[in-house]
């Protein structure tokens, strides 16, 4: 089995190539997928991220989210860790972390019912490859929280290499 710096080039690379059409396309079918979503339609408070460099796209799932009434929350990144903090609108985003965008600090997420986690590959056991930050990790290693895993059909490995402080999800979506 490759190494995860391998795996995370490979997939990276495979996902920055799809082409714009194909990356909507996708997205918006896994947005569908989440809006249909048992978890999704019993949860209030929904974690976010804003997707960077082709990750699966949110936008649709996270604008009709906040139409449905739900609390949408964005991670912002301090130190080592992160923490989630509630917006109303994505215009209140900002360049933070990487450039990645974040929320202002004004208002502390409540507790969440659902995390819509990012990644490079996941595995049919709910094994997850991140970015080698370990955020999600440690994040998830202090929040008892429903996890779900979005990701591109090609992501989605029979296993991962993991080690003992990765955590796994609860489901993984693709398209």
């Amino acid at each position: 089995m490759t190494d995860k710096k391998q795996l995370r080039k490979e997939l990276i690379t495979k996902r920055k190539k799809m082409t714009d059409e194909e990356f909507s396309k996708k997205s918006l079918r896994i947005c569908n997928r989440l809006l249909n979503n048992s978890q999704y339609l019993k949860s209030k408070v929904i974690y976010c991220y804003y997707s960077v460099n082709k990750e699966v796209d949110l936008l649709p799932f996270i604008k009709q989210a906040l139409e449905d009434g739900k609390i949408i929350a964005f991670p912002k990144v301090k130190g080592q860790n992160m923490d989630f903090f509630e917006v109303k609108s994505l215009e209140e985003l900002e360049p933070g972390y990487f450039n990645i965008p974040e929320p202002p600090e004004t208002t502390p997420a409540p507790k969440g019912d659902l995390i819509i986690v990012p990644g490079v590959a996941f595995s049919k056991k709910g094994e997850r490859l991140g970015y080698g930050g370990g955020f999600y990790d440690r994040f998830l290693e202090h929040h008892k929280i429903y996890t779900i895993g979005v990701a591109y059909d090609f992501q989605i490995m029979n296993s991962l290499p993991t080690e003992e402080h990765d955590r796994k999800l609860n489901e993984i979506i693709s398209n």
